[in-house]
Order: structure tokens, then C-alpha cells, then sequence
């Protein structure tokens, strides 16, 4: 007799938990040959709950990179984590992991150039992602799988309610560090406002994290604060900045105010910060635009086109 322990994400099934055929009955005839078989998962026990994937009958669960054990339904072992700092990663192809601290910065180099979203947290808090419907979705830190650099990760569709064929992400951040900050909020149809970290301390995974008028979709989310200017720039090349202190303060469930005058068939594509008296500069098309040299206006112009 011997134990064959499975990976879930990636291995029992794909990205988009599908589970081959071929799969199924290589752990039936493991079993049926008188084999045990056991999932072995750095998710926790809580996300381990699908049907199609219990029902291929395994005779136990590690979960949480061996921090649960449990053999026939029958809990073995449970320790909990010890609170700690940990490093989120995620790849442009949005495959998620969280790493030491010390391995993040052995490997800062490669991990900066090789991920999309880079974010410091701590491994017993949680992760919020931001898409463009204006929902706002959390993961539990301790459900990512932990591990080597090298590691490919879960896709974040797997812990989370994101669906990455009917969304984008907008921004990812760490809930604790946002408790503490406000932040900036700004639409394709050019509506913004400023709304108040302590609105998305939620225990629920999903919510709506702001209202959007029809057609209109969310474009940037960002920790701003009184003292930086905001430019905002649309597709076609119009430029507006303004103090950030301009832009109100919302409810989440509030659509927000205008803006910049959008012109026909235009829409709003960038928003940037940056502290008075610090160059900073941005591409648009072939053009490098000096984000500081932009005359200063007031909310709701139309802003200078790019010459």
C-alpha cells in the first residue's frame, strides 16, 4: 500500500477548475488497487469544499501547507499560523503566490521585471483586488500557496471571486495598509471622487465597491492624499491636472463628480499623482509629457491636448 498526495490548483484541475477524465480514473485505480489517496493544498480547509472535487473520494486532506490534516472526514492535526510579514506576487498571466520576505528580496530583481502586482502584507490578513465592473474582491493570504520563488502559483480565479473572462483588475493592495488611506476613484466617462479606506474593512468576498453610471466602467483606483496633483488623461491625448484636494469625498455607493470634459467619442484612460516640485514624466504614444510643466486648472475643464 502506498499514499499518492495530489496539488489541487494546476494539477487535479486547470484554471478553470475542470477536472479530465484521465484524472478521475487514475485516483479511482489508485484506490481501487488498494492505494490511499490524499489532496495536499496550500489552500485552508475552508476553501476546499467542491463537490466535483470531493467526490473523487480521497482519503484525506492536508490543507494550508500542513497545517491541516485530516484522514476519512477525522481532523488530525491543526496548528495555527504564526503572524508574519509575506510578499503577494502575481504574474501578468495572474497565477498568485505569496513568498518570504528574505526571498523577495534575494530575488528582488527578477520578482520586480517577472510579476504584475507586487504587495507586502501579512500572511494571517487579507488581499483586495479592485476590476473594472466596480467590485472589489478579497482573498484570505493564508489561502495563496506559499512557497519557493520559483513556484508558478494559483490563478487568483481559484481563491477568489474574480472571474478573469468577465473582468480586469484595476489595482491590488493590502485591506490593512487601506484602512488607513484614502482613495482615489476615476471612471472612463471621467467621473471621480475620494473615498475612505475604513468603507472596505468587509468580511464579505465580494461587494461593490462603487457605483457606475451605464456604459461606464472603473479605470483607476489609487491611495491619494490632499497634498499630491492629479492629472488626468484620456485616449486621445488630452491632459487636465488640478490638486487632488479638489476632488471631493464619497460614500463607495455614491457615482462621484465630474472630472474633466470628455470630448466626443472620447474617454478617460489614465489618471497619475505626483508631489508639487518633483519632476515626474509619463509617454503618451511616442510623446514624453512632464507631468509637473502642465499649467494647473481646475476640476471639470477640458484639459490641454498633446501636441
Amino acid at each position: 500500500m502506498k499514499a499518492v498526495f495530489f496539488d489541487i490548483d494546476g494539477t487535479i484541475w486547470d484554471a478553470h477548475m475542470w477536472i479530465p477524465e484521465s484524472t478521475k480514473r487514475a485516483i479511482r485505480a489508485l484506490r481501487e488497487n488498494g492505494h490511499l489517496t490524499f489532496i495536499c493544498s496550500g489552500r485552508t480547509r475552508a476553501f476546499i469544499q467542491a463537490e466535483e472535487l470531493l467526490d473523487l473520494g480521497f482519503d484525506g486532506i492536508i490543507a494550508g501547507c500542513g497545517t491541516y490534516i485530516e484522514e476519512h472526514g477525522r481532523e488530525l492535526f491543526y496548528k495555527k499560523i504564526e503572524e508574519q510579514e509575506v510578499v503577494f506576487l502575481m504574474d501578468r498571466f495572474g497565477y498568485a503566490r505569496i513568498v518570504d520576505v528574505a526571498v523577495y528580496e534575494r530575488n528582488k530583481e527578477a520578482a520586480d521585471s517577472e510579476n504584475k502586482y507586487i504587495v507586502h502584507c501579512m500572511n494571517t490578513g487579507k488581499i483586495c483586488i479592485f476590476t473594472n465592473s466596480g467590485k472589489m474582491h478579497q482573498v484570505k493570504v493564508i489561502d495563496l500557496p506559499y512557497g519557493k520563488f520559483r513556484e508558478k502559483g494559483t490563478p487568483i480565479d481559484n481563491v477568489s471571486n474574480y472571474t478573469s473572462s468577465e473582468e480586469e483588475i484595476v489595482m491590488i493592495c493590502d485591506a490593512e495598509q487601506m484602512r488607513f488611506a484614502k482613495l482615489l476613484f476615476a471612471t472612463a466617462q471621467g467621473m471621480i471622487k475620494r473615498v475612505d479606506g475604513k468603507e472596505f474593512q468587509v468580511a464579505k468576498r465580494t461587494i461593490v465597491a462603487t457605483k457606475l453610471q451605464e456604459d461606464d466602467r472603473l479605470v483607476s483606483v489609487k491611495v491619494v492624499n490632499e497634498t499630491q496633483n492629479l492629472v488626468l488623461q484620456t485616449r486621445n491625448g488630452y491632459f487636465l491636472r488640478f490638486p487632488a484636494a479638489d476632488v471631493p469625498e464619497k460614500k463607495k455607493a455614491a457615482v462621484g463628480v465630474r472630472g474633466i470634459r470628455l470630448q466626443k467619442k472620447d474617454e478617460l484612460e489614465h489618471t497619475y499623482l505626483f508631489e508639487e516640485g518633483t519632476e515626474t514624466k509619463v509617454t503618451y504614444g511616442e510623446k514624453t509629457v512632464t507631468l509637473n510643466r502642465l499649467k494647473a486648472a481646475k476640476r471639470d475643464g477640458v484639459g490641454n491636448k498633446t501636441r
